[in-house]
């Protein structure tokens, strides 16, 4: 979650400032009784190793307004910069809503969070002492999609995920897809759910490196309000009613966030059933090879189009629905009917929880690179070229021609 962008109240902001530098941590030990396998567990890697910190201890406190139930396990690896170290802790209820009051089951001092590896081990720890039917990974903090957005004067970096400003190091796109292949192989099925309570993730390019190891796929177009994901609301309808499939815990959890920033605040959040992204890339592939194929004067329309497309905080992030909408839209561009129908139909069946406040209505879930410009092609088009999505789709050769042809290559 891009929070520097996010905003809060100045009274809110002096309450937070209150509950962060005064509260006291109240850690228990290790503990060592046996743990019964539960439905579900819900492991959130909870970087806050940078501005985000004291969000953390929010999300701490909500977790720990419904905490680990007979259904679910609600583990975190906790960094804090208050502390400079890193918990992992296992979520139990309590009515304190000032104090992280759950034990620390194992301090592991200072660690590199931005070390897709340190995601790696947490998991497994967590799969061995937490054993549950349905695994939930979530990687809270700041996100960039599948880039960071640099500008002329301030070079690109990749800093896609998991910023830990103690040690300069980032998660990329690339390492998030290497850990959750490991994870799932470990296993020796897909991850259930993999969620980011972070900014701009809910991408193609972002999925295309999950695609044969997570089921469902749980990410924000845009950027995230301050508070990230309501973990109390989400948990306390997790655990009513019946079992939850992944779908079912997508549904929920896209409503509740959503449902909690109708106040003015921009809001996104979709869940993505990767099981259906293979006919997806499908149906963009065909859209690249009719979008090259057009003349140079179609192409200038296109890119026109292009700009009139839904963008998020990085703008050359554009949803892939209302793209295909503009497209279908304009007579002057007059691209072939059935390949426009094949993407809507594909991306109706990867997207299967959706939802967005007001201002973000023309957002359908999934949101793809399409930059404007020569500078910012040529920022990233080495990486992208070597990309999952764009093997799968061409993507690359739609946005190369789009901008002016070979002489981009």
């Amino acid at each position: 979650m891009n929070r520097s962008t996010k905003s809060l109240s100045p009274y809110a902001l002096v309450v937070l400032g209150v509950l962060f530098m005064s509260a006291p941590l109240a850690f228990a030990g290790r503990t060592s009784a046996k743990v019964d396998k539960k439905e579900w567990a819900l492991l959130t890697y909870l970087n806050g190793f940078n501005s985000l910190d004291s969000f953390g201890y929010l999300d701490m406190n909500e977790m720990e307004k419904v905490g680990s139930t007979p259904r679910v396990h609600v583990v975190s690896q906790w960094a804090s910069l208050k502390t400079k170290e890193v918990h992992r802790v296992y979520v139990n209820k309590d009515s304190d809503p000032s104090t992280v009051t759950s034990p620390v089951v194992e301090n592991l001092g200072k660690i590199d969070m931005g070390d897709y590896r340190s995601l790696i081990d947490f998991v497994k720890w967590s799969v061995k002492n937490y054993p549950a039917d349905h695994y939930f990974v979530n990687v809270w903090n700041h996100g960039n999609g599948w880039h960071f957005t640099g500008t002329k004067s301030v070079p690109p970096s990749t800093r896609d995920l998991s910023y830990d400003d103690l040690s300069g190091n980032k998660i990329t796109t690339e390492q998030l897809g290497q850990a959750l292949a490991e994870l799932s192989a470990e296993l020796g099925k897909k991850i259930d759910v993999f969620g980011s309570d972070s900014c701009l993730m809910a991408m193609a390019e972002v999925a295309g490196e999950m695609k044969g190891s997570v089921g469902q796929f749980i990410g924000s177009e845009e950027v995230e309000p301050a508070d990230g994901w309501p973990y109390d609301t989400l948990l306390t309808k997790w655990n009513a009613g019946g079992a939850k499939s992944p779908a079912d815990v997508a549904n929920i959890l896209t409503q509740v966030y959503v449902d909690s920033y109708k106040n003015g605040q921009d809001a996104t959040l979709s869940g993505m059933d990767l099981a259906k992204y293979g006919p997806l890339a499908s149906a963009v592939r065909d859209l690249a090879d009719a979008i090259k194929s057009e003349p140079a004067s179609v192409r200038q329309k296109i890119l026109q189009a292009v700009g009139r497309t839904q963008s998020y905080t990085s703008d050359d992030y554009k949803d892939l629905g209302d793209f295909v909408d503009v497209l279908a839209k304009d007579t002057s561009i007059n691209l072939r009917p059935d390949i426009l129908a094949g993407v809507k139909t594909a991306l109706k069946a990867f997207v299967n929880a959706n939802r967005t406040t007001t201002a973000m209505a023309k957002s359908q879930g999934v949101s793809i690179w399409f930059p404007d410009s020569a500078w910012e092609f040529g920022t990233y088009k080495e990486r992208y070229r070597a990309m999952t999505f764009n093997q799968d789709t061409g993507w690359i050769d739609a946005i190369t021609a789009t901008l002016g042809g070979a002489n981009l290559l």
